[in-house]
């Protein structure tokens, strides 16, 4: 009788228990460094204390000032401080831009390839852990013998009353 409650209660504590996985998560980043673009962008060279005046078209020829110099002239255009610094600032933001398309997109498709790695990464630890947690076939049977040992232990308990009373 003590060895039918010594197993009934031990598969009573075996029902209970349950399957636990405590590992850490992953320790692990595929990802790059955030990299801010605009901070390598050549700050602002216009100069805003400059004067700026309208641009004037110069013909080709001699130019006889009021002292009788004369000064041969190339055809052009004539123009301020401020807008000859504004053309420089464009050119080379042009030249920045230019080169942010190209890093941006060499950038992208680097973190495009390492989202693909640890996607793959994640799938293959996903498929790893639903293993580890699978039920067992004693697992997924527990029940019906707890059931099955719970109508035998009741059957077994009203023999031995019966028992004692005869």
């Amino acid at each position: 009788m003590k060895i039918l409650l010594i197993c009934s209660l031990c598969l009573l504590i075996a029902c209970a228990a349950t399957v636990q996985t405590t590992e850490p998560p992953l320790k692990y980043s595929y990802l790059p460094q955030k990299i801010d673009l605009d901070s390598l962008m050549p700050k602002n060279v216009v100069d805003t204390s400059q004067k700026d005046f309208e641009s004037v078209a110069i013909d080709s020829g001699k130019l006889i000032t009021v002292y009788k110099d004369t000064l041969l002239l190339h055809p052009g255009v004539l123009i301020s401080e401020k807008k000859a610094s504004q053309f420089i600032y464009f050119k080379t933001n042009t030249l920045y831009l230019d080169k942010k398309i190209v890093l941006a997109n060499r950038l992208y498709s680097d973190l495009y390839d390492r989202s693909k790695e640890t996607e793959n990464t994640y799938q293959k630890e996903i498929v790893l852990l639903n293993k580890k947690v699978e039920r067992s076939w004693l697992e997924k049977n527990l029940v019906y013998f707890g059931f099955v040992a719970g109508i035998a232990t009741a059957i077994l308990t009203e023999y031995a009353i019966l028992q004692t009373v005869k």
